[in-house]
């Protein structure tokens, strides 16, 4: 069963409440009720993160943070014991969250982005991570899947021992694709912001209209009550 059969109900809803509004409004009334550490995030351009992230060397936090925590590992596949099967059951866990939101917070507009994540350091690791998950987003949401507008030229390099962060690749951008276009772009774990706030800003030299973002969690350090996605459904602007 699809997971745009199961939103069919919510989305039909979030459809009317969008009717006479264009995504640049939206986007606008999205910048005015946010901000740096809000929920959902300013980051230059409004993100939203869908689960809290607790770093391994975070104690005493709830199992269902520990599930998420190994789905967002085993999604990364960048571990040398991930299998692609683990890989594929957390694909599947998050593509509904991230289908979810989006339709939450755009309804049918949502059609009218390119959809594009945030390249891993290699090629490899690009394809295993992202092309089957892009794939899958932009079937349920009729997006544009922009895994192909950007290629990795040069690539980088992990951080050794939990130091630095590594060398970022280098990236080519399809400029004629993206030139006019609204993108949502989306990222495993967002921390600081910086690798959207970098990724955001070559799209917008290339020529992009306007961006959201959307993450599979954000870094979190103290236990929160709630999940991100739970307080979307309490905001009002998306009421």
């Amino acid at each position: 069963m699809s997971v745009c059969y199961l939103l069919n109900h919510q989305k039909s809803f979030h459809n009317e409440m969008k009717s006479g509004m264009d995504i640049e409004l939206i986007i606008h009334e999205l910048r005015l009720r946010i901000g740096r550490n809000t929920i959902p995030r300013d980051y230059g351009f409004p993100c939203f993160p869908i689960y809290c992230y607790y770093p391994s060397k975070a104690l005493n936090i709830p199992q269902h943070s520990e599930l998420i925590r190994k789905r967002i590992w085993d999604f990364k596949i960048d571990r040398a014991y991930i299998t692609r099967q683990m890989h594929q059951i957390s694909v599947e866990f998050f593509v509904p969250k991230v289908v979810e939101i989006l339709y939450m917070v755009f309804g049918d507009c949502i059609r009218e982005f390119v959809f594009m994540c945030v390249p891993a350091k290699t090629i490899c690791g690009n394809e295993l991570r992202w092309r089957d998950f892009s794939n899958a987003v932009c079937e349920e949401c009729g997006m544009v899947n922009g895994f192909n507008y950007v290629s990795i030229a040069q690539e980088g390099t992990q951080k050794h021992n939990n130091l630095g962060s590594g060398k970022d690749a280098k990236l080519i951008f399809n400029e004629e694709a993206i030139k006019g276009k609204y993108v949502v772009i989306c990222d495993d774990i967002c921390s600081y912001g910086k690798t959207l706030k970098t990724f955001y800003k070559k799209l917008m030299n290339v020529g992009a209209k306007d961006c959201v973002g959307i993450t599979l969690g954000v870094t979190t350090h103290s236990l929160q009550e709630t999940e991100p996605m739970e307080i979307y459904n309490r905001f009002e602007f998306l009421k």
